[in-house]
């Protein structure tokens, strides 16, 4: 019997299905990413497995079909999603928002995208 579950802030964050079948496990191991693997020691309004729909991400056309599920760490606030490079007057800005990370259960690196709009900040 399969039934949906749903959980998140509002935007499916996790889809997941419940299986009544006793020693079945849907989700792969332990959190495969830490804080640090992300955007730090931020609040995060998200950490687990979903799928790259989910989150509103694709995978890239050269890596074939994306896999059924990926760990996911969505930052709650806006954190610095990267720092431009200094322009003509050694001045830097901040590339600000609201960011997610992700890997996939047997493969390395991690992927790292903004969710929703993004704005710069002058740097000091």
């Amino acid at each position: 019997m399969r039934r949906p579950f749903r959980s998140g802030s509002g935007a499916g964050l996790l889809m997941a299905v419940a299986v009544a079948t006793a020693g079945c496990s849907l989700l792969p191991g332990a959190s495969p990413l830490r804080a640090e693997d992300c955007f730090g020691t931020v609040p995060y309004s998200f950490s687990g497995w979903t799928t790259l729909e989910a989150i509103g991400q694709q995978g890239h056309p050269a890596d074939g079909p994306a896999p059924e599920r990926v760990y996911a760490m969505m930052t709650r606030d806006e954190v610095v999603l990267t720092v431009s490079p200094p322009d003509a007057d050694g001045s830097t800005f901040s590339i600000m928002g609201r960011g997610v990370c992700w890997t996939w259960p047997d493969a390395p690196g991690i992927s790292k995208a903004s969710i929703g709009e993004t704005h710069n900040q002058p740097n000091p």
